[in-house]
């Protein structure tokens, strides 16, 4: 397979009948969730929907006021962290190289499943949440036991130790809590009841005139109650200590968790009245296709910023409490919606640039299609099986960083509102690219031995059940495969079926137009092919085509060289050569094929088009590995890549294993230096460490395995050192982990 990089909704409309939009597939509206009056998305007795069996004067799923606050002491702090706890928090300091993202709006960086604040000297430190105290405290990596208890300042936003905190101890007296306590409770008990009756109007005018405002002030009333929600979270946020000291940590975490629930009901809510409001609104835009795609855009805007609140209340209440991901899904959560609906806005998007006079302005809109059917194959991922799960993200990955990539080449105005529309576009695709990186780090981690990792060379072709929805009829298997398009394999998600004579074919549909077919594939050589219809025409035309395609063969070699020299994406470069030499090989077999009345001596231009052909592709393949060969870029995809080609030559550094740490941090190192095979010079180094020396070379460490440039290399060991000296913890840094599959061939190669 072609190596991963590493980083750095359909509408079926309502119950109503709404005109046929237009057959142009170009021009086709994205889809809307169905009406509510079409039936409630989760089961009644936690929605509102019309239809309900709950009555709209019916209170909400469960209570979200919570009691008054009594005296409960803390339980004692978790063995062993008071050992940790004493160390300044100045240890927990993470490399000031690691990138984080932005602070969310709970004051966390999240990266691959870990949290992480900002303290005190431009700094940051992970957290994790203490089992016995509920607090969070700072952790270290290479620690077991627990560091300093952090709370946030929420003026500076900045976290600091429990006992460096404003007053020593943030405590309020239980009197001025539980007077905060009943305000909250009154106004969320207001905005309940206020929506609800909002709730009963809109539904007694379902599918009826009126309907769209009394929707509109349904959303309006939810925002209000989104709004007493909020700031009943702060609250306990703000007075975690002493809410802690007087409720304990399970009523107060209890508390806490239902309210949040509560919101993420509320937004769910607030999302399902605004696709029923859009989707009346889109009625108006049959027949401006350009109105229509540059007004959806902007609602699926605003939808995505709701989503993106909704999902950092989820991920805090799943960060609590795991278990609840089950409840928050049947209130109507669907964690791939903002995935798809990401898409959707980049559809829309690129079908108003496409609207522009620019370059190849149709690209976009296969760009767009391209993005949409990765989202889709992602929101399957846990349907497929276990085993091809990291495969296929690493398919994914890829297919996302070339189409990032494709946009990022297209020729737009500099500091034009088209090339503002293309960052917005490239920033979401690179936030859904971390999103497959994060997954993919999890089932990593998953996984008991990092030499147990699959093969990510294996075959993807297997039927899948895709995710049912409580509401909608069970579906049908899908198939999952891999298929090759100019020379790169990508993953695909379609419809298995026969023909009239009884060969397999699927049909891979639109995913922006469910009832169109946009690709069949057809099985040949072993593998799936996009099946295309043959047209044939005449010997003369085929010639002067031939002849033409001929004179271009030079220009497409010298944009991929330019390419090469700009550090583009190999993929880009590789499946452009690929796609001509496709094209000159297609006019080549038809040539073959046309009949010759004449008897012209095609045998010369039937050569040259098959030479330049194998050109093509030859030169592809150089660029690709040039660009593999980039020291400064880790992949240990790309390293197995260079290793199947012959591209790399392996040998030890050491003799003896380097003994490392003490204690029971004590393990010991092999170092290989991986080198380009043709001029000998090293490229990367691997690091593989064992618990014994002399350890057999694949029982290397869990996650003892890994990829660093030759500068982190040489840092690594010099900054190790040097914390030994100074009696700190060893902190390491980033690195690429390398799997059992392609470690035994970096041991095969130095033997």
């Amino acid at each position: 397979m072609s190596p991963k990089l590493p980083s750095k909704g359909a509408v079926t409309g309502g119950a109503r009948t709404r005109p046929a939009p237009s057959a142009d597939t170009d021009t086709q509206l994205p889809t809307l969730p169905p009406r509510a009056d079409a039936g409630p998305s989760i089961p009644p007795a936690t929605r509102n929907a019309p239809g309900s069996n709950r009555p709209p004067s019916e209170p909400p799923h469960e209570a979200v006021t919570p009691p008054r606050a009594t005296i409960h002491p803390i339980p004692s702090t978790s063995a062993g962290a008071s050992t940790s706890a004493q160390r300044s928090l100045e240890h927990y300091w993470i490399p000031v190289e690691v990138s984080l993202p932005d602070v969310d709006a709970l004051g966390f960086r999240s990266l691959r499943g870990r949290r992480y604040v900002d303290v005190t000297g431009g700094r940051s430190v992970q957290v994790v949440i203490d089992p016995a105290m509920g607090l969070y405290r700072a952790k270290s990596m290479s620690e077991r036991s627990l560091g300093p208890v952090l709370v946030r300042d929420h003026d500076s936003k900045l976290w600091h130790p429990l006992e460096d905190s404003p007053g020593a101890l943030p405590l309020q007296p239980i009197d001025a809590i539980n007077q905060e306590l009943d305000v909250h409770i009154t106004a969320i008990t207001e905005a309940v009841k206020l929506t609800e009756e909002q709730r009963s109007i809109w539904h007694a005018l379902a599918g009826q005139e009126g309907e769209k405002s009394e929707l509109v002030k349904f959303e309006i009333q939810s925002q209000k109650q989104l709004a007493a929600l909020e700031k009943s979270v702060n609250f306990y946020v703000r007075n975690q200590a002493s809410l802690l000291l007087y409720k304990g940590r399970f009523s107060y975490e209890t508390e806490l968790v239902g309210v949040q629930k509560r919101q993420v009901e509320v937004y769910i809510d607030v999302l399902e009245a605004g696709d029923l409001r859009k989707a009346i609104d889109m009625s108006s835009y049959y027949g401006r296709p350009l109105e229509a795609h540059r007004s959806m855009a902007g609602y699926l805007k605003g939808k995505l910023a709701n989503l993106r609140k909704c999902q950092l209340i989820v991920d805090d209440i799943l960060t609590r409490s795991p278990h609840l991901k089950i409840e928050l899904m049947e209130y109507g959560y669907n964690p791939v919606r903002i995935h798809t609906d990401t898409a959707n806005w980049i559809y829309s998007k690129s079908q108003l640039l496409a609207s522009e006079p620019v370059p190849d302005a149709a690209q976009y809109i296969v760009l767009s299609r391209s993005f949409s059917e990765t989202t889709r194959a992602f929101g399957d991922i846990e349907n497929i099986p276990d085993g091809a799960r990291i495969p296929v993200l690493s398919y994914l990955i890829e297919q996302c960083t070339a189409t990032k990539a494709s946009y990022e080449e297209m020729s737009l105005p500099p500091g034009s509102a088209q090339d503002s529309s293309r960052r917005e576009i490239t920033e979401a695709i690179q936030a859904f690219e971390n999103t497959l990186e994060q997954r993919i780090e999890l089932y990593h981690q998953e996984l008991e031995r990092t030499s147990s990792l699959p093969s990510l060379d294996q075959p993807i072709d297997f039927d899948f059940i895709p995710a049912q929805v409580a509401t909608q009829p069970v579906h049908t298997s899908r198939k999952m495969f891999r298929s090759k398009h100019h020379g790169v394999y990508k993953i695909r998600i379609g419809q298995s079926r026969r023909t009239a004579l009884g060969e397999e074919v699927i049909d891979v549909m639109d995913p922006h137009n469910p009832t169109e077919v946009l690709q069949t594939y057809e099985r040949r050589e072993g593998e799936w092919h996009q099946l295309v219809a043959k047209q044939e025409r005449q010997l003369s035309t085929l010639t002067v085509q031939a002849q033409r395609l001929l004179e271009q063969s030079e220009s497409h070699l010298n944009k991929a060289r330019r390419d090469e020299a700009a550090k583009r994406n190999a993929t880009n470069i590789v499946e452009f050569l690929e796609g001509k030499a496709e094209d000159l090989d297609d006019l080549r077999q038809q040539m073959e094929r046309a009949p010759n009345p004449a008897t012209i001596d095609i045998v010369p231009l039937v050569q040259r088009l098959k030479q330049d052909s194998e050109h093509l592709r030859n030169e592809g393949e150089k660029i690709r590995m040039a660009l593999y060969k980039d020291k400064s870029f880790l992949s240990v995809d790309r390293v197995a890549y260079l290793i199947s080609q012959g591209h790399l030559s392996v040998s030890k550094k050491n003799s003896e294993r380097l003994e490392r740490g003490k204690g029971r941090d004590k393990n010991f190192l092999d170092i290989y230096s991986l080198n380009d095979n043709h001029t000998h010079e090293p490229l990367w180094h691997a690091h593989f460490k064992y618990e014994k020396k002399d350890s057999a070379a694949l029982n290397f460490m869990v996650k003892g395995g890994h990829l660093k440039t030759l500068e982190q290399s040489r840092l690594g060991i010099a900054s190790q050192r040097r914390d030994a000296q100074a009696g700190r913890e060893h902190v390491p840094i980033w690195r690429e982990t390398i799997d059992g599959k392609t470690a035994l061939k970096i041991f095969e190669l130095s033997a």
